[in-house]
C-alpha cells in the first residue's frame, strides 16, 4: 500500500520521533544571532579547559589556541 502526501507538509513516512517544547534540539533552533554570537573558539578553548583541570586532568602541555587553530587551518580542504 502507497501512502500519498495530501498536502506539501504532510510526510510521507510518519516521524517516529516528535520534537517537544522542551527538547534540546527545539532550544537549539530558537537560539538568539547574539547567543550564537558568543560561541567563540576562546570560549569553547576556556571551558574545555577548565573541565579538563576541574577532573584533574594534565593540562600544563595542552597547545595554545592560536596553535590549535592553525593546526585546524592547515588540514581544511
Amino acid at each position: 500500500m502507497t501512502r500519498v502526501a495530501t498536502s506539501p507538509r504532510q510526510p510521507l513516512v510518519p516521524c517516529p520521533l516528535s520534537l517537544s517544547l522542551h527538547s534540546p534540539w527545539t532550544q537549539t533552533l530558537t537560539r538568539t544571532p547574539q547567543e550564537l554570537a558568543a560561541i567563540t573558539d576562546e570560549v569553547i578553548y576556556s571551558e574545555l579547559q577548565v573541565s579538563d583541570i576541574g577532573m584533574g586532568r594534565w593540562t600544563a602541555e595542552d597547545p595554545s589556541l592560536r596553535a590549535v587553530q592553525r593546526w585546524v587551518r592547515t588540514r581544511r580542504c
